[in-house]
């Protein structure tokens, strides 16, 4: 999956938990394309260790970003958005 995430590493941390707890053991390869200010850097830092299976991308050239994700996707992609839960 490719998850989108400006600023909002608590909204992305429950996104990450709710996926990865309904996703029932699934094999997942979840990449998280993230645009970051200063101010949230630490928190995003604690999230890329709190979930050292998900990737993540500074988001540094977006177009690219995307097609380099969605060309190393396997058979399906599943985008996100880090507003989103699972229930």
């Amino acid at each position: 999956g490719l998850v989108f995430s400006k600023d909002r590493p608590f909204q992305l941390g429950e996104y990450l938990r709710t996926l990865l707890l309904y996703s029932h053991g699934a094999t997942l390869r979840v990449t998280v394309l993230a645009a970051i200010s200063a101010r949230f850097e630490a928190s995003y830092a604690h999230l890329a260790e709190v979930f050292p299976e998900v990737d993540f991308w500074r988001e540094t050239d977006f177009a690219r970003q995307v097609e380099e994700a969605v060309t190393a996707s396997g058979e399906f992609l599943l985008f996100g958005v880090d507003d989103a839960l699972f229930c």
